[in-house]
């Protein structure tokens, strides 16, 4: 079986072959990594990760200093920046995925278009529903006025005289 062939459909074999002994170490005791890359692979990790640490420790110091009106915007601001992480970084992916074993890749582009919008028409339902379904339960019910409740008890009755 082999992947490389040339203009007419012969196999293409290589002229040099590199042993995997190459370096003198041999793959299956060279499982552990030296400490420089590994030391290297944790500081990127930490640089990465620091300025998200911060921002989330800064915000939450500034939140009790926000008012009732700064809050919608930064409710807005965190659910864009949660809806452009899906776009740019899931949305993509899943286009590539969508045209796994379809023969034109305008039915790949019209599945993941439904797939979206069945997806934000099920989030806006659902949030309408709970809104619903949550005003339904907090409402009193509508009672038959009490007859007694206008009348006034003896206790606190007017003085005649």
């Amino acid at each position: 079986f082999h992947y490389l062939k040339d203009e007419r459909g012969d196999d293409v074999e290589p002229l040099v072959e590199e042993s995997s002994h190459a370096q003198g170490v041999s793959l299956l005791t060279s499982s552990v990594e030296p400490a420089s890359t590994l030391a290297t692979a944790v500081a990127a990790a930490a640089v990465t990760a620091v300025p998200g640490l911060v921002m989330a420790l800064a915000a939450g110091a500034l939140l009790p200093c926000l008012s009732r009106w700064h809050l919608p915007a930064v409710y807005a601001f965190a659910s864009g920046a949660i809806f452009s992480c899906a776009l740019f970084l899931l949305l993509a992916e899943a286009l590539e995925l969508a045209g796994v074993d379809q023969e034109e890749e305008v039915t790949a582009t019209w599945t993941w278009g439904v797939a979206v919008m069945a997806g934000w028409l099920l989030g806006l339902i659902i949030h309408h529903g709970s809104d619903i379904l949550s005003a339904a339960a907090t409402t009193p019910s509508a009672k038959a006025p009490d007859p007694e409740a206008g009348a006034i008890s003896p206790a606190k009755a007017p003085d005649p005289e």
